[in-house]
């Protein structure tokens, strides 16, 4: 069976958490807790699959102050299994748990919980996995098949559609949304990308892009990225650019890509390479997918490249990265110039997965 990466490496992570001794981050002697959570890093960990240790921990830009059990210490339980994405929208903090079917709503200023949306089908977890905003609405792909629209004042579950097989990663461009449906955790796979008309909340069209898509991005103009992961063996990855005017593909060549990100007017490829255990970032045409750089981050005291974003935080251009450490120890936060020059870093939790900057 294929099983889609994020979930196949958090296995292999709990395996070796067993064989090296627990993993589970010891709570050190966190700084005092801050009532007020503004202009600081909010860092999701997802933990270890089934481990029940996601946690979110707290970073004040100005101060350096840092508590890595914030959730806890705001709610006063955990946060539940497998964090996988996180999103500020008006005054709430949204957090998808996938393992524990829920959708935590957080006071984004104060940090503690306001609401609680469950998920499920038939008594099933539906397992949500990312997280869209829109006109008032919440959009949250599952991987029990579904996308589900919910209402941002009630906060209940006001339509859903099925789409492919566990839909993963989502980019929203005009009133369209596009979802890559990854099939990582059924033994045929998919190979396809949902596009979504939002004011109709149809689905409107099915694009066949190649095996396990995943990561996808969009210029805000008029074209979609989409990385199309394989099978990890013998079918390999590749890259795609999706016309989303005419919905054809325009561009597929294979390259050994883990995710994308687009800043301003710059694709950047993500990478992890098993074999050396070594990660990269590159530059690349979206024109032609040739590489305009090597890797950018070489230099870097980075080991396992989880996510990437680019930031303005007091007028700051700053680029932050998320390593995983091999899955099996404490996460790191590397926070960067636009030249890629370590500013500073800072331990987390386990597999750190999203940041947000919680402005003022």
């Amino acid at each position: 069976m294929v099983i889609k990466r994020t979930y196949r490496l958090l296995i292999i992570a709990a395996l070796m958490a067993f064989q090296f001794g627990s993993c589970r981050k010891p709570k050190p002697n966190d700084s005092e807790v801050p009532i007020v959570i503004t202009n600081a890093f909010l860092i999701l960990n997802e933990g270890l699959f089934q481990h029940n240790n996601s946690e979110l921990t707290y970073f004040n830009w100005n101060t350096h102050q840092q508590h890595d059990h914030m959730f806890e210490a705001k709610n006063e339980w955990g946060m539940g299994d497998t964090g996988n994405d996180m999103g500020i929208y008006g005054e709430k903090l949204y957090i998808a748990m996938n393992n524990s079917h829920i959708i935590h709503v957080l006071n984004r200023r104060t940090g503690r919980l306001f609401h609680q949306i469950s998920l499920s089908e038939n008594g099933i977890g539906a397992s949500p996995r990312s997280l869209a905003f829109h006109n008032g609405k919440i959009y949250v792909s599952a991987f029990n098949g579904y996308l589900y629209k919910i209402d941002t004042t009630t906060f209940g579950i006001e339509n859903k559609i099925q789409l492919g097989s566990n839909p993963d990663q989502m980019v929203l461009l005009n009133n369209e949304l596009w979802v890559s449906n990854s099939g990582g955790l059924t033994e045929l796979g998919d190979s396809t990308v949902s596009v979504i008309d939002l004011l109709n909340f149809s689905e409107i069209q099915r694009i066949t892009v190649g095996r396990n898509p995943g990561s996808i991005v969009s210029d805000g103009s008029n074209r979609i990225f989409v990385v199309s992961r394989g099978n990890y063996t013998n079918i390999p990855s590749k890259l795609l650019q999706i016309d989303a005017l005419s919905k054809t593909v325009v561009l597929n060549e294979n390259k050994t890509i883990s995710s994308l990100k687009y800043f301003g007017n710059q694709l950047y490829a993500l990478g992890y390479d098993y074999q050396t255990s070594s990660s990269s970032l590159r530059l690349i045409d979206p024109s032609n997918f040739e590489y305009l750089s090597g890797n950018l981050i070489e230099h870097l005291p980075l080991q396992t490249l989880y996510n990437m974003d680019k930031l303005s935080v007091f007028g700051q251009q700053i680029y932050v990265f998320l390593d995983a450490r091999q899955f099996i120890h404490q996460g790191k936060v590397l926070v960067c110039d636009l030249n890629f020059n370590l500013l500073f870093e800072f331990t987390v939790g386990l597999n750190p997965t999203k940041l947000i900057y919680n402005e003022d």
